[in-house]
């Protein structure tokens, strides 16, 4: 797995964020999106039995926005929504 902060995805910026190995796959990660509000381009990249590399279209994934709470705790929003 490999991730760019830049979007559109950017090879020259790319860095790799796992390498798992063979056999069914799971990988959960908040590389590149620690801060709320976060963006940042993933993709899959395997090497080919002919020793090549080939990668899968890039993904763009944005952590969301911080919450704003009231001194309450209660979650705010805007226009006319739960406060």
């Amino acid at each position: 797995m490999r991730r760019s902060g830049e979007t559109p995805y950017d090879t020259d910026s790319e860095r790799a964020v796992e390498t798992l190995p063979l056999g069914p796959l799971s990988l959960s990660t908040n590389a590149g999106l620690i801060l709320a509000g976060s963006t940042t381009g993933f993709k899959v990249c395997v090497k080919l039995n002919t020793g090549n590399e080939a990668g899968s279209n890039a993904v763009t994934i944005s952590r969301p926005p911080a919450l704003e709470t009231g001194q309450n705790g209660h979650l705010l929003a805007d226009e006319g929504q739960w406060r």
